[in-house]
C-alpha cells in the first residue's frame, strides 16, 4: 500500500538537510524570516525515521514476512547507493590526500559505525542514519507482530519508550558534558528506536480507519506544522531534538497528510513530485561525496562565490541523484531481489 502524497515530503526533508549542511548561509536560506528552519534542519532526519516506520507497516501489515527474503529486499533498498557514495568519497580522498582511513571506510561500509559513538560522523557522515535504519529493519518483523496484538496497550508502551528516551537524553545532557555523551544520545541506533516505533504505531492507527472528518485532519496538519515551526524557531533549553523529541509532531503531520483529500492530495501526487520523492534517498546519501568532489573541482577553476558554488553543487547533486535512481538504484534493486539466495 502506497500513499503517494507522502513521497514528495521525503524530498523536502532531504533538501532541508542538504541546505543545513552546506547552504544555510546562502540567500534566501539565510534570511531571518526562515533561517531557523535550515539552521536546525538536521532534525528532519527524525522525520525520515518516523516515516520509515509508517510506510513499512503499510507495506507489510497484510503480508506474511519471510524474514530472510525481507532482509534481502532491505539490503537491495539501501546498499547500492551507499556503496556508490563511498566509492565517490574514495575518489575525492585520493584527489586531496594520500592517507585514506581504511578502518573507518570498513565499518561505515558495514553500517555498524554508529554503535561506536566516536565513529558516528566519519567519512560520509549522513550515513549514520542508514546504520540506524539497519536496526529498524532487523527488528521490524518482530515489532509489527508485537504492536498488532494489542494496539491500545502497545500504544502506551511506545509513548513510554519515547518519553523515557527524552528523559534519559535530557539528564545526560544536563549532567554529562563529554562529547561522547552527545554523540551517543544524538546518533546511537537505540536512541532512535522510539521514532521508528511511533511511525509504526501511527500507521496501525491509520489502517484502523478511525472516523475522523477531513476538517479535523486539515486542522491537525496546520496545527502540528505550526507547533513544529515554533519549536524550531524557539528551541527548548537543554532539550536535544535529534533523538525523537519531535517524533509525535512528525507523526501527526504524516497521519494528516495520508488522509488528506482534494487539491492538496492531487498536487502532492503529481508524477514530477513523486519522482523527486523517489530520488530523495540518493539526494540525501550522495550529498557529502558529491559536495567534496564538486568543491574540489570548483577550486580547480577558482570558483569562490559561495552562492554560485552552492547552487551549482545542488544542481549537480540533483542530476546525480536522478541518474543514480534510474541507472544504479532501480536496476541494482531489481537484480538483488531476483537472486535466489534463500530457498
Amino acid at each position: 500500500m502506497r500513499v503517494e502524497q507522502l513521497t514528495f515530503t521525503r524530498f523536502i526533508a532531504a533538501l532541508i538537510v542538504v541546505i543545513f549542511h552546506f547552504g544555510s548561509n546562502v540567500y534566501p536560506f539565510s534570511l531571518d524570516l526562515f533561517s531557523f528552519l535550515f539552521e536546525r534542519g538536521d532534525v528532519f532526519v527524525s522525520y525520515f525515521f518516523v516515516l520509515s516506520g509508517f510506510v513499512m507497516v503499510l507495506a507489510y501489515s497484510e503480508k506474511k514476512i519471510d524474514y530472510f527474503k525481507y532482509l534481502k529486499r532491505r539490503v537491495a533498498r539501501i546498499y547500492p547507493i551507499h556503496i556508490v557514495s563511498l566509492a565517490i568519497l574514495f575518489i575525492s580522498y585520493l584527489l586531496v590526500s594520500r592517507n585514506f582511513p581504511f578502518f573507518e571506510f570498513l565499518i561505515q561500509s558495514a553500517l555498524v559505525h554508529t554503535w561506536y559513538p566516536k565513529y558516528s560522523l566519519i567519512l560520509n557522515y549522513p550515513s549514520w542514519s542508514l546504520a540506524v535504519e539497519v536496526l529498524f529493519y532487523v527488528l521490524f518483523p518482530f515489532i509489527i507482530q508485537f504492536l498488532k496484538n494489542n494496539q491500545v496497550n502497545n500504544g502506551v508502551l511506545v509513548f513510554g519508550l519515547w518519553m523515557s528516551t527524552q528523559i534519559i537524553s535530557y539528564l545526560m545532557v544536563l549532567f554529562m558534558r563529554e562529547d561522547s555523551v552527545w554523540l551517543f544520545i544524538s546518533f546511537h541506533p537505540l536512541m532512535h528506536l522510539n521514532e521508528f516505533l511511533i511511525g509504526c504505531f501511527t500507521a496501525l492507527v491509520y489502517l484502523s480507519k478511525p472516523s475522523i472528518s477531513d476538517s479535523i485532519k486539515n486542522f491537525s496538519l496546520i496545527f502540528s506544522a505550526t507547533i513544529l515551526l515554533l519549536l524550531l524557531k524557539y528551541p527548548l533549553l537543554g532539550v536535544n531534538y535529534k533523538n525523537g523529541f519531535l517524533a509525535p509532531v512528525f507523526s501527526i503531520i504524516i497521519y494528516a497528510l495520508s488522509g488528506i483529500q482534494g487539491r492538496v492530495k492531487k498536487i502532492l501526487s503529481l508524477p514530477c513530485l513523486v519522482i523527486l520523492g523517489e530520488i530523495s534517498y540518493a539526494l540525501y546519501i550522495l550529498q557529502v561525496p558529491v559536495h567534496n568532489l564538486s568543491y574540489y573541482l570548483f577550486g580547480q577553476i577558482n570558483l569562490r562565490d559561495p552562492a554560485v558554488s552552492f547552487y551549482l553543487y545542488l544542481l549537480v547533486l540533483m542530476l546525480c541523484s536522478y541518474l543514480s535512481f534510474f541507472i544504479i538504484e532501480t536496476p541494482a534493486k531489481r537484480f538483488i531481489n531476483s537472486l535466489n539466495l534463500f530457498k
